[in-house]
């Protein structure tokens, strides 16, 4: 009976190692994010709080890679604790049948396949939005502080040199800009004033004031020189790799999606658009596979050296399932015709699982 003593026991054990897994899985994601962003600490002095807010908004939309994981660690390891204890055993051999012990595993799955479409469709858009205010706050401080006054900045191919700063207004302002191609002439500005500001399109600049642009060839002969009072020296390229692009499919919401892909034009943009709006609703059934999957392999009484491998099993099923799913949408991707066959692909695989699960339960 749904909701019995057993369903709850069950259940419970699941919830249990779900969320013992969770965090673990997580943290080590945002680790592994964290590593491309120490730079921001090290060189440019962002506060570590703003970091990890920063990184923070990306994690959901690692979901639909954690949380099948997750799933199937917390569904194999409770199970398998069942197995090992004896409980498994116990249970079919009293009269309960696999359908009994596997609906709270089957109920687990699909909340959590609902889960991870919620946070898919609803959550990772909005985080990534707060991604993009984090972004530019970010921004704002680094074009007052990626340029050090008395050190050649590195900015892009420009070297800056600057006397002094005080906040935004700059002093005594040299710049060279070398080509990389080494076939343009060299441009040299110095200037005795200068401020850092930006722009609303979030474009970021130097403003200078009462100086000199010189052009010289490689041999340092004078091609032409310029006098100005004002001028402006764009250092937006060095802020782009900060940068995330929340023009992306995955940083928009499914009504987003649909509105987007009818109004581009680039063909490409569209099939992007298009695989994304449905790998949304195709992912989650990884979990509801998973489930199956194991459902057909752990519910049984086995003999001790049959569970380890029936273990192994599992997880190598639940990685080839995710590896499949991520394929399919690289496909889709290319070929939006394929989307249809990802859905009769999925429904026959859960439709011949459970078949294969009903008959091996009433037996």
């Amino acid at each position: 009976m749904l909701f019995s003593i057993l369903f709850r026991y069950i259940f419970r054990k699941l919830l249990t190692s779900f969320l013992v897994v969770t965090p673990i899985v997580a943290m080590m994601i945002w680790i592994s994010i964290s590593i491309r962003y120490v730079e921001l600490i090290a060189s440019d002095g962002i506060t570590t709080a703003m970091l990890c807010k920063l990184i923070t908004c990306l994690l959901p939309g690692m979901v639909g890679i954690i949380l099948p994981i997750c799933v199937l660690i917390a569904i194999i390891a409770s199970i398998h604790k069942m197995r090992t204890d004896n409980e498994m055993t116990i249970l079919i051999t009293s009269g309960k049948n696999e359908a009994s012990v596997f609906a709270p595993v089957m109920i687990f799955s699909l909340l959590a396949a609902v889960s991870e479409f919620y946070v898919q469709a609803v959550v990772s858009p909005e985080a990534y939005h707060r991604f993009n205010i984090i972004q530019e706050k970010l921004k704002s401080q680094l074009s007052m502080s990626i340029v050090k006054p008395r050190t050649f900045n590195i900015i892009g191919s420009s070297i800056v040199y600057i006397g002094n700063k005080k906040q935004s207004s700059l002093e005594d302002i040299f710049i060279s800009y070398i080509p990389k191609d080494g076939t343009s002439n060299v441009n040299i500005i110095t200037a005795k004033r200068g401020t850092a500001c930006a722009d609303k399109e979030g474009n970021y600049f130097i403003m200078l004031d009462d100086g000199c642009r010189q052009e010289l060839k490689k041999d340092n002969t004078l091609v032409s020189s310029l006098k100005f009072k004002n001028f402006s020296y764009d250092i937006t390229p060095f802020l782009r790799r900060y940068h995330y692009n929340t023009g992306k499919p995955n940083a928009k919401t499914q009504k987003e999606l649909l509105r987007y892909t009818e109004a581009i034009t680039d063909q490409e943009i569209k099939r992007n658009c298009v695989a994304e709006y449905h790998h949304r609703f195709l992912s989650p059934f990884v979990t509801i596979i998973n489930a199956l999957i194991i459902g057909l392999l752990l519910l049984k009484p086995v003999g001790r050296g049959e569970r380890r491998i029936d273990v192994v099993k599992c997880f190598a099923f639940g990685a080839f399932n995710q590896v499949c799913f991520l394929i399919a949408k690289n496909i889709t991707t290319r070929c939006n015709e394929f989307v249809l066959i990802n859905y009769v692909a999925v429904a026959l695989v859960i439709m011949i699982l459970s078949i294969h699960f009903v008959r091996r339960s009433v037996r």
